[in-house]
């Protein structure tokens, strides 16, 4: 069930990664849904099974790796898909403005907003193609990100139903692939 729910996710960030400079908000909107929807509806089972692999004596433990791994999984995801992000931005900004005097592209390789103040600067047509090439750099920066936070979820997925089936070949009274382990038959959290 959680692999099924991290698919979902994924399929949310696949919508984002669509979306284009003029996308609107409604065509915003499918992607937050289906990102939002799946992450909230992994994030419990996922808590219950890390809490319900430990017996009731180690519950703090658990809790405690529990949260290390929602934090360091945020921290590592703000980075790794940050640092996509900027990396496809400049790129795809030193690309599209060539020609532009030194200066003002490596400011405007700072940021979006550092771009079109520098595209402001300039104005005129060298100003607007700039303006536009930025923000076509930002759009693919950013669908270069979502695509690898849909490929991180879908392996996270797929790691997920292959622990599952492992460990229903260990221990054949266990839950179906992705169920939390506390569904064990017979077992209490004290055994």
């Amino acid at each position: 069930m959680i692999a099924g729910r991290l698919v979902l996710a994924a399929a949310g960030m696949g919508v984002l990664a669509t979306l284009g400079v003029g996308s609107s908000y409604w065509q915003v909107l499918p992607g937050f849904v289906l990102t939002g929807a799946g992450m909230a509806l992994s994030a419990a089972p996922a808590t219950q099974a890390i809490v319900a692999s430990l017996p009731q004596s180690k519950q703090g433990v658990a809790s405690a790796g529990n949260d290390l791994s929602r934090e360091l999984g945020g921290v590592l995801g703000i980075a790794v898909l940050g640092s996509v992000l900027n990396a496809g931005y400049r790129y795809d900004l030193a690309d599209a403005a060539r020609g532009m005097p030194a200066g003002a592209l490596a400011r405007a390789q700072d940021s979006l907003a550092s771009a079109l103040g520098v595209a402001r600067q300039l104005g005129g047509a060298q100003g607007a193609r700039l303006a536009h090439a930025a923000r076509e750099a930002y759009v693919g920066g950013l669908y270069a990100s979502l695509l690898t936070g849909a490929m991180i979820l879908v392996v996270a997925a797929v790691g997920t139903v292959l622990l599952a089936r492992r460990r229903s070949k260990r221990d054949p009274a266990s839950a179906r692939a992705g169920d939390a382990p506390s569904t064990r038959s017979g077992k209490t959290y004290s055994d």
